[in-house]
């Protein structure tokens, strides 16, 4: 691996490279390539491999993102992987990407960087029976300081304690989720005019391209049946006002008893799933 440099199109150009590549990967070095540009507050670890798959955590003004480049392309904008590292630890982690796209963006940036950490077989792959199976594998490097300066460059840890605790399965649900799991998105547009109607099969619209979910970096605690002790791992300085309005939105958020119960003790990363976290217009009905 070469070195990966400051210059402007450094990211860009590993994104742009990247392709399908041979089922395994394999890192050349003791540790992450490492690159800045301090005019654009960017700091990037970065494992590339032959076949342009690569492996890249970047911050950018306090913004932490961990990037797969050269992944299997989906038309799924959420991926749910499992994952595995060389010590036998495992995780399941959510990773989202345009249709058609070969870059992955984790959703939840802290946490699944610091999976990353300790070297040696790194393997993502679908849930047996998915309908688009994928498995990909990559070895990486034994070092990690470089990834550790990402990290700390956007105000993240090295390590939390909250990593050890298993992620809620997707079947978890809050009350509310649940009683509305029938309703149709579409339905206020339907009871429109039907003149408004008729304009629209005149002129169809073209529909909006998926939004790929931003990460998220608050975490909760599933106990009694209901969000709690919930926290950002981090938040910018101009988003941290914005922060803890949305904690205090979703703490006490009461949850779907059975599948709550289920996931007693677990953590939770609301919005993860690539569903917006619960706005305040409905908070009322959900914690009472």
């Amino acid at each position: 691996m070469g070195g990966f440099g400051s210059g402007r199109g450094g990211v860009a150009m590993l994104v742009a490279a990247a392709i399908c590549a041979p089922t395994l990967a394999f890192a050349q070095d003791d540790d992450w390539e490492f690159g800045e540009d301090a005019a654009r507050q960017l700091t990037v670890a970065t494992v590339r491999y032959d076949g342009g798959k690569a492996v890249v955590a970047q911050c950018q003004a306090g913004a932490l993102k961990v990037v797969l480049v050269g992944l299997p392309a989906s038309t799924e904008v959420i991926r749910t992987l499992s994952a595995s590292r060389a010590d036998g630890r495992t995780d399941v982690q959510t990773w989202a990407a345009q249709p058609g796209a070969t870059v992955f963006t984790s959703l939840v940036s802290g946490r699944d960087a610091r999976f990353l950490r300790g070297g040696g077989l790194f393997e993502v792959r679908t849930a047996p029976g998915a309908p688009a199976p994928m498995r990909a594998r990559f070895d990486l490097p034994t070092e990690n300081a470089n990834l550790d300066r990402v990290l700390v460059a956007c105000g993240y840890g090295v390590s939390d304690e909250r990593d050890q605790l298993v992620r809620a399965g997707p079947d978890l649900k809050t009350e509310w989720e649940a009683e509305h799991a029938d309703d149709r998105p579409n339905q206020r547009q339907r009871s429109r005019s039907i003149s408004g109607t008729a304009r629209r099969q005149e002129r169809p619209e073209t529909p909006p391209a998926p939004r790929v979910p931003t990460p998220v970096d608050i975490s909760c605690i599933v106990r009694d049946a209901a969000y709690a002790d919930c926290r950002a791992e981090h938040a910018p300085t101009a988003v941290s006002a914005r922060m803890d309005e949305r904690i205090r939105m979703i703490t006490g958020v009461k949850l779907e008893r059975t599948s709550a119960a289920a996931n007693e003790g677990r953590v939770v990363y609301p919005g993860s799933d690539g569903v917006a976290p619960l706005i305040q217009v409905i908070r009322e009905e959900l914690i009472g």
